[in-house]
């Protein structure tokens, strides 16, 4: 499982692409896949918020 932040990185950088588009279907597809990925993380965050333990397990299987 990823971390929040690299969620928060995808969300950012569909924002980044939306704010090149002009406005349109593209443009605003894009910023709902960002809000999407805002969304993953604020999930991730709070479940381990809740889990601790998922961290450490997540952290070790990255490791290994």
């Amino acid at each position: 499982m990823r971390k929040d932040s690299e969620y928060r990185h995808h969300a950012e950088e569909c924002r980044k692409l939306a704010a090149k588009m002009k406005t349109g279907d593209q443009r605003d597809h894009m910023l709902k896949i960002a809000k999407v990925w805002d969304q993953l993380a604020d999930e991730r965050a709070e479940m381990l918020s809740k889990h601790p333990g998922l961290l450490q397990a997540t952290e070790k299987s990255f490791t290994a």
